[in-house]
């Protein structure tokens, strides 16, 4: 299922088409969000639950990967061990943050 996301946004993610890629996503992600508040039922839930996980843990991954694949001209393998580690205190940060909240 998340083929169907990670795919376009992966093939598309080329050229000067970046960055309408990028805001394409972010803007898809931000439509679900809003979206995801006039849901009542739970087949709605559902497919706005795959949209989110779509656009967000799919597409969003491929193409902030793409931005630094594309953002270094010369071997990448230092670039992306750096995004690795920033990712993961974002996300480690961000786990913190809901839990205080809870």
């Amino acid at each position: 299922m998340a083929r169907a996301f990670v795919l376009p946004a992966a093939r598309s993610s080329t050229g000067l088409v970046f960055a309408l890629v990028l805001t394409a996503v972010v803007a898809a992600l931000a439509g679900d969000g809003a979206g995801m508040s006039r849901v009542t039922g739970s087949h709605g839930l559902l497919f706005s639950l795959v949209l989110t996980r779509g656009f967000g843990q799919s597409a969003l991954s491929v193409v902030s990967l793409t931005i630094v694949g594309k953002w270094f001209v010369r071997p990448t393998a230092t670039a992306m061990g750096i995004y690795s580690v920033l990712s993961s205190i974002g996300f480690i940060v961000a786990v913190m943050l809901i839990a205080d909240m809870a």
